[in-house]
């Protein structure tokens, strides 16, 4: 999978527990989270509100498996989207500290024939000021929708894509968009100075040095865990 996963909550069996609110509070919150459950059609969803020293606030509910109603459970992983982005960042910054790249160096440097490579820094992908110009979410989800079995897109095909609309391309660092390319380009840039795939990156130096025993990067398309 091209994302991280961690955890999420929902439907028919509920459960919760807490030492963290008020009984009142507590049973206010089981309430509205059932009720955007059941209003936003979720399939499961699983919540976590803690503070160090204090307590925690833990509900799960709905299903994992759409087809044989298994029930959810709270340790069952999901994927964390563009949470990932984060590790992404983080990734770019290690190589940073470490000498491997500055925030300063222009895209040409790893990608010269890129539309705007020549003003395009790693800090303007870093902040979504790029100014490039990509497939929206809604035009990606219309494609995976119509092909739902395909391939994902690899990261040439889809900086061949955005050049493709050169002439939408914007001057850097004078508006932000979020956009996904941003990240991906960023990931390619990880591999292309450590020679390692991002996900390999971002296991050995932010995952198991900050011991996140939940947190994975999955290679397959298929998540641990059962939910589906």
């Amino acid at each position: 999978g091209a994302t991280i996963t961690g955890i999420a909550v929902a439907a028919p069996q509920a459960s919760s527990y807490q030492n963290l609110f008020t009984p009142g509070v507590a049973r206010a919150l089981d309430a509205t989270i059932a009720r955007i459950i059941k209003q936003a059609n979720l399939p499961s969803v699983a919540v976590l509100a803690a503070i160090p020293d204090r307590g925690r606030y833990v509900f799960v509910g709905g299903v994992a498996d759409l087809r044989t109603r298994a029930t959810r459970r709270f340790e069952q992983p999901f994927r964390i989207a563009s949470v990932t982005k984060t590790f992404v960042a983080t990734a770019v910054l290690q190589l940073a500290d470490r000498g491997q790249l500055q925030k300063t160096d222009l895209l040409e440097k790893w990608f010269p024939d890129f539309p705007n490579s020549g003003k395009i820094t790693v800090d303007d992908l870093l902040r979504m000021r790029s100014g490039i110009a990509a497939q929206s979410d809604e035009e990606i989800n219309d494609a995976i929708y119509d092909h739902p079995t395909i391939s994902a897109p690899t990261l040439v095909q889809q900086m061949a894509e955005s050049a493709k609309r050169r002439d939408q391309f914007k001057p850097p660092d004078q508006e932000g968009v979020y956009t996904n390319l941003n990240y991906f380009i960023l990931g390619g840039i990880v591999q292309k100075i450590t020679g390692a795939d991002v996900g390999v990156f971002i296991t050995d130096n932010i995952i198991h040095k900050l011991g996140l025993r939940q947190t994975s990067y999955p290679i397959r398309d298929d998540l641990p865990g059962g939910l589906h």
